[in-house]
């Protein structure tokens, strides 16, 4: 009883802790409410905190550099946990109608999601585009070619460069000359922006999916998914997809993919994790 008293004093401690080192007063109360799952310190109350998800490592961590005790019993790295399948997948049906609605109401918008649609990147990563990047690349397409390839920088900081269909590309380009850009293709703060903007009209254009509950919301990364199936029902690869998607390792691929490649039998994912070892 004397442990489980001190373990609740020390909650208070904590948050004053916490607050002094400049967390959020949001973050500072969620991280409380995984410590109260711990009334005493032990391996088996440490996982039971555990159980709770990645937020509740980050909050036994930060409980750790308060509380010494609680160290031995935190494991080096985050427990990994299966990620769940996206739910309510976007159809190209739906994505081709959404495409063909905002090229005349909403033009901005359009050649974002035309860029996400044809090229799988990140809504993030798109944002950040500059025009030089888009346009050096580009001063290399050989004439009777269809598509051209652009510089990006990924989530992790690294350059890559993707292939464009030349119709893309030169939408692109109109878009640019058109709002006579210098630097950034798009010259928003955050992709929050576009994202509104496609949830406000997708609850008009697509009544269907918004009735009922849970409401079938469609995202900006709806689009990320779509061209991932895409891609494996051209080429029946999921090391192709993990490539084209710039996955860091197969565990996000199968996320997109179940259903398609890891469920029907045609290729394992766990088969492929063999096949390739240097694609964890």
């Amino acid at each position: 009883m004397r442990q489980k008293r001190k373990i609740e004093s020390n909650i208070k401690g904590f948050k004053a802790w916490l607050s002094k080192q400049g967390l959020a007063e949001s973050t500072i109360n969620l991280y409380a409410t995984y410590i109260k799952l711990m009334p005493y310190v032990t391996g088996a109350s440490v996982n039971k905190a555990l159980n709770k998800g990645l937020t509740a490592y980050y909050a036994l961590k930060w409980y750790a550099r308060f509380d010494k005790r609680v160290l031995k019993y935190l494991p080096s790295k985050p427990p990994r946990q299966p990620k769940p399948a996206l739910r309510y997948p976007l159809t190209e049906s739906e994505a081709y109608k959404i495409l063909e609605y905002c090229k005349t109401a909403k033009y901005e918008l359009y050649v974002f999601l035309l860029l996400l649609f044809h090229t799988g990147c990140r809504g993030g990563t798109i944002i950040n585009l500059r025009l030089i990047d888009f346009e050096a690349r580009g001063a290399e397409l050989a004439p009777g070619e269809d598509y051209t390839t652009f510089s990006i920088k990924t989530k992790g900081g690294e350059r890559i460069v993707k292939p464009i269909s030349k119709e893309v590309y030169d939408e692109v380009r109109h878009y640019a000359r058109s709002k006579n850009i210098k630097d950034k293709i798009f010259n928003r703060p955050c992709q929050r922006t576009y994202g509104r903007w496609l949830h406000k009209i997708c609850k008009g254009l697509l009544f269907e999916r918004y009735q009922g509950y849970p409401v079938q919301k469609v995202t900006l990364h709806h689009f990320r998914h779509l061209f991932c199936l895409r891609v494996y029902e051209e080429t029946h690869d999921p090391l192709l997809c993990k490539l084209a998607l710039n996955h860091k390792s197969f565990n996000s691929t199968e996320r997109y993919l179940i259903g398609k490649a890891d469920r029907s039998g045609e290729v394992s994912l766990k088969l492929m994790r063999k096949s390739f070892p240097g694609h964890k």
